[in-house]
Formats: structure tokens, sequence, C-alpha cells
């Protein structure tokens, strides 16, 4: 649960907030929340993430800061908007910023995983295939082994019953 800045009439209101892919979703109570009744949405793709610690470093984790200014505030912009958030303390705070800067990384295009040269890949999965092939072959020839094996031990005791009968 964290607070949202609304306006200079309401101030700041407890909202119940979820990260999904590069969604961050609000809701009013947990009951809107579970029927999917969204408060807003703030889009990450390019966003960015601002706090007062980034700024200065404060000792203490209570959300007092120097002259009154809240260190547990920070702040999401995109789109020419700014979206002001509270946590309840700094490292609620600092847990939000950390998972709110991967998913602006991870979904904003900056982050581009590395991809081989696909000759490379092909021929990896050439050789797993046919790793996993002669791994197979082995395998059969083991039961084959056995149920030879076996044959012959069930062979001999079937002759072994029908001249006793």
């Amino acid at each position: 649960m964290l607070l949202k800045w609304t306006n200079i009439m309401n101030g700041y209101q407890s909202r119940l907030f979820v990260l999904n892919e590069d969604l961050l979703c609000y809701y009013t109570s947990r009951e809107k929340m579970l029927k999917g009744q969204q408060r807003g949405c703030i889009r990450l793709r390019g966003a960015a993430i601002g706090s007062k610690t980034s700024e200065r470093k404060y000792k203490s984790s209570r959300c007092s800061g120097i002259d009154g200014e809240n260190n547990c505030d920070f702040t999401i912009t995109v789109d020419g908007k700014i979206f002001h958030i509270r946590a309840r303390d700094k490292i609620e705070r600092d847990a939000w910023v950390r998972a709110l800067e991967r998913a602006i990384h991870d979904y904003s295009g900056y982050h581009k995983p590395h991809q081989e040269d696909p000759l490379v890949d092909l021929n990896k999965r050439v050789a797993q295939g046919e790793q996993q092939s002669q791994d197979l072959l082995e395998q059969v020839n083991m039961i084959m082994r056995v149920v030879i094996s076996y044959g012959f031990r069930l062979g001999s005791w079937r002759r072994q019953t029908n001249t006793s009968i």
C-alpha cells in the first residue's frame, strides 16, 4: 500500500499498487483490485523515476527529511505527467524504486538481450539433437539386451515346465 498524490483538496490518498510488466496499476481497495476495477494505470515505457535520496543520502529509514521534506517520496514522470508517490518508509520506497527502474529498463527497449548468430544457434541445436538421439539409441539397446536376456531365461523355463507335465 502506497500513498498517491491526488489533488490539493485531498492530498495523498492510500492506493494499492500492482506492477505488471510495463504497467503500474493502482486500486482504491483490495476488493476493487480483486474485481479488476482499476483507479488508474501508469505506463512505464519511457518513464523516469525520481527520488529525494538520489540527490542526497539520508542515514535514517524514517520518512521525515531535512526542512520537512519527505525522503519516502518518489515521482514517476511519463508523457509530461508527474505522479507523486509516498511509501511507508525509506526501505519500502527503495524497493519500489528498484522494481520500477528494472521494469522501465526491461520494457523500454534500452535492454536488448544478446542475440547469438543464427547459424551458431542452429549448430548448437543440431548438436543437442544428435546427443539426444544417441542417448535414446543407447537406452533402446540396453532395453533390447534386457529383453533378450529375459527371453532366453523365459524360454528355458517354459521348456523345463513343459517336459515335466
